[in-house]
């Protein structure tokens, strides 16, 4: 895909204003670069089941009613990871779970992708969006929790996650969070579709939750982050439901993936392991 690889930087240039120090949400604290990297995050209790506390967040980082704000990664860094696994028309039913306010899926629908649903624990989040989108008809917003989705089995062809699976992994018991939300992709998923997650989180961790489902095959890659503090990609686990190709596609014999080398384990990694995206973000 053209991608860079996998590596650390400081703040920089960006085509996201969230970088700016004015416009960081709350939660960040500066503390000297000497001792610590130039951000550290403050983690607030329960942030996973904290609705309140990323109703904040999104309000915090708007910046403005009606504003947006991206993170880790957006359209262009990820549109030829997206080619590669779904077909960009109608019939590509594609669900974005944690949304949040960032603009990856109107510019999905944009370049193709028209019928997507897009969730998101937060009721502020969801209702911006939806008035942000009323000019995009094949858009729906919902108010929903991604561990215990109301969809019916085999919905989907796509489940795209931009960084959700990180937060999960600082639960309290992110075992049983992460577990839930496993299967509920799975279920939501059809055969032959497919899960794309992008990460902050090194590759071995990240595996070790995806390999919670032996339903699946997982290939990695790599995404520029343009929009994180510290590191210049991300990781990006395609994950492919069953036998079959994903939807919309055909084999490409010469696509080439690099392989992951570390111990993916059998359970989900515990909180403090998991968290390390936090310091990234």
């Amino acid at each position: 895909f053209g991608l860079k690889p996998f590596g650390f930087k400081p703040f920089g240039p960006s085509r996201s204003g969230f970088r700016s120090p004015t416009r960081r949400p709350a939660f960040f604290t500066e503390v000297p670069a000497t001792t610590k990297p130039a951000c550290t995050p403050v983690m607030p209790e329960g942030l996973w089941n904290g609705l309140e506390f990323w109703n904040s967040v999104y309000a915090a980082a708007q910046g403005g009613k009606g504003a947006t704000y991206e993170w880790i990664a957006g359209h262009e860094d990820l549109k030829a990871i997206l080619e590669e696994v779904v077909a960009r028309d109608w019939a590509s039913r594609i669900l974005h779970v944690g949304c949040g306010i960032s603009t990856l899926p109107e510019l999905m629908y944009d370049d193709g992708y028209s019928n997507i649903v897009n969730i998101d624990i937060s009721d502020e989040a969801i209702e911006l969006m939806r008035l942000r989108n009323v000019e995009r008809p094949g858009m729906t917003w919902l108010e929903m929790d991604a561990t215990t989705m109301t969809f019916a089995d085999g919905s989907f062809d796509l489940v795209l996650d931009k960084s959700l699976l990180d937060p999960l992994l600082c639960a309290k018991d992110a075992q049983e969070v992460v577990a839930a939300y496993m299967g509920e992709v799975i279920r939501v998923l059809r055969s032959g579709g497919a899960f794309v997650c992008v990460s902050l989180n090194p590759p071995g961790v990240a595996m070790k939750s995806l390999r919670l489902r032996p339903e699946w095959s997982v290939t990695a890659v790599t995404a520029a982050a343009p929009y994180s503090f510290h590191l210049d990609a991300a990781q990006v686990f395609i994950c492919r439901k069953g036998a079959g190709p994903p939807a919309g596609t055909a084999p490409n014999p010469g696509a080439e993936s690099p392989q992951v080398t570390e111990d993916s384990g059998s359970q989900a990694p515990e909180p403090s392991e998991g968290c390390l995206w936090w310091t990234l973000w």
